[in-house]
């Protein structure tokens, strides 16, 4: 009997500490998920309210893409994605151009036309300073909302570029 007892008593510490850590598992998993959640709700709240800021010069509410431009980071990198802009997101609809280069590192000549009518230039470093990218790259809004960001870095330069130019499409403002 008294074994019995004992073979119970060890069982029931090895269950409870199995509990013990299905609980930490499921609690730690549900934090990071929440961190992650509100995170991402920051990030929508403040590209949101900057958005608001420049809407002077952009109809926001059409705004379904954001393409971001700077020379900061891998130079090459954002050569390439600035002459992919200039060639095929000017002037597209429910995209915005925001683009935070004097052109020392990059070519921004063809965003300077006066045809172009979805560029915003920012050198206050705002946009930046709201950490949803760190170097150049391409956010998706779904009713207002961050659906995907990509960074352009070297990693997979070029499926990155292909997914964004598939995205925007060939739509012209009107």
């Amino acid at each position: 009997m008294k074994m019995l007892r004992k073979s119970n008593s060890r069982n029931l510490k090895s269950a409870d500490k199995l509990f013990i850590l299905l609980v930490f598992i499921f609690v730690s998993c549900s934090s990071n998920e929440s961190k992650i959640k509100n995170n991402r709700c920051n990030a929508n709240d403040s590209l949101m309210e900057y958005l608001h800021t420049i809407s002077d010069s952009v109809h926001i509410d059409s705004i379904k893409y954001v393409v971001y431009i700077t020379e900061k980071g891998c130079p090459s990198c954002q050569s390439y994605f600035s002459e992919i802009a200039s060639n095929h997101f000017i002037n597209k609809k429910n995209t915005l151009l925001i683009v935070n280069s004097y052109g020392q590192g990059i070519d921004i000549s063809y965003f300077l036309s006066d045809t172009v009518k979805n560029v915003v230039f920012e050198y206050s470093d705002n946009f930046k300073n709201l950490g949803i990218l760190k170097y150049s790259g391409f956010i998706e809004l779904n009713n207002n909302q961050i659906d995907t960001i990509i960074d352009i870095n070297p990693d997979e330069i070029q499926s990155k570029i292909d997914y964004i130019t598939k995205r925007i499409g060939n739509s012209e403002i009107p």
